[in-house]
């Protein structure tokens, strides 16, 4: 024997069908959008639009969205989250780089023992990138776009 495990895979199925299965259950898909430094607000980040970005392409898939300003709060699951990290370049002109996770995680509880649960990350994905300055503030929309482009490979 080589020292080598072998084994057969048998009918992968589709991310299509892998999703769905997942998503059978359940009444919405939360969004939790990570607390950002005061001083990226103070430069122009919105929170709420990526919140936003992520309603919005949920409901043009068809997926259970959330409701109300669910990313104010604690995570529910299951649950889409953003989290966001900047720090600014210390040069001229000013800038910041960026790196984003868009993450989809499930609560998982054990049958006939409900206080047993955990939770389970199911997909991740990550960018990075820089923004640039822009009059008094800075332009967030490479940020923006690459939450929009993460949630747009979890959709599909």
């Amino acid at each position: 024997m080589d020292g080598i495990l072998k084994f057969k895979r048998t009918g992968l199925r589709r991310a299509e069908q892998i999703l769905s299965e997942v998503l059978a259950d359940f009444e919405a898909i939360h969004v939790w959008v990570s607390q950002v430094d005061a001083e990226l607000v103070e430069n122009g980040l919105d929170r709420e639009r990526l919140w936003g970005e992520a309603y919005k392409r949920l409901v043009k898939a068809g997926l259970p969205p959330p409701g109300g300003q669910s990313w104010q709060q604690t995570p529910a699951y299951p649950c889409l989250g953003i989290l966001v990290h900047a720090d600014p370049a210390m040069v001229t002109p000013p800038f910041y780089v960026f790196s984003i996770e868009v993450f989809f995680v499930q609560q998982l509880t054990l049958t006939g023992s409900p206080s047993a649960t955990s939770i389970r990350m199911v997909w991740c994905r990550e960018a990075i990138g820089d923004v640039r300055a822009k009059g008094p503030g800075f332009d967030w929309t490479n940020l923006y776009s690459a939450v929009g482009s993460l949630i747009d490979q979890f959709i599909e």
